[in-house]
């Protein structure tokens, strides 16, 4: 949990917070409720930051995991990040074809109750889910770009409200 909150501060992210709007919003799409719930704690468990590289790698592992999307788009969306911030190309690229790999290789984790390992090392949780160690798989951190802070800036409040 200790990590968790290290790594949401770190990237200036709130923690998703399930309201009675979001329930009765998703009633009938258990599985977007559940990747929203988690999908901060896949960035956590992969060693991927909240960038557009990080964001990538996060797509690629849930690709990898055959839970959300396929190839031809993750390669799509890929090639657009890649025009629209260059100077992340060779860590998009990096953290994609990591993320899909690691996917491949980690235990399923849209069924798991991830987040009721709060109280376990994070090394342990890692383990627990055959996720490597992100340095050692060498994910990439995001470089600063001028289209994720106007995409964010625009975007983040009224993803938060919905």
């Amino acid at each position: 949990g200790r990590e968790y909150a290290r790594f949401l501060d770190a990237q200036g992210i709130e923690p998703f917070v399930f309201t009675q709007a979001t329930k009765e919003r998703f009633a009938k799409e258990v599985y977007a409720v559940r990747y929203l719930v988690t999908h901060d704690l896949h960035h956590m468990l992969g060693g991927f930051d909240a960038g557009l590289a990080g964001e990538a790698g996060v797509l690629a592992f849930t690709v990898g995991q055959k839970t959300f999307g396929s190839v031809p788009l993750l390669m799509l969306q890929l090639f657009l990040a890649m025009l629209l911030s260059p100077t992340n190309m060779f860590r998009l690229w990096k953290n994609v074809r990591r993320g899909y790999k690691m996917g491949k290789g980690a235990k399923l984790l849209i069924g798991e109750r991830i987040e009721e390992q709060y109280e376990r090392p994070l090394a342990d949780v890692r383990a627990d889910y055959a996720i490597p160690n992100p340095h050692k798989a060498g994910i990439l951190p995001s470089r600063p770009s001028w289209f994720a802070k106007l995409f964010y800036k625009q975007v983040t409040p009224k993803m938060m409200t919905a």
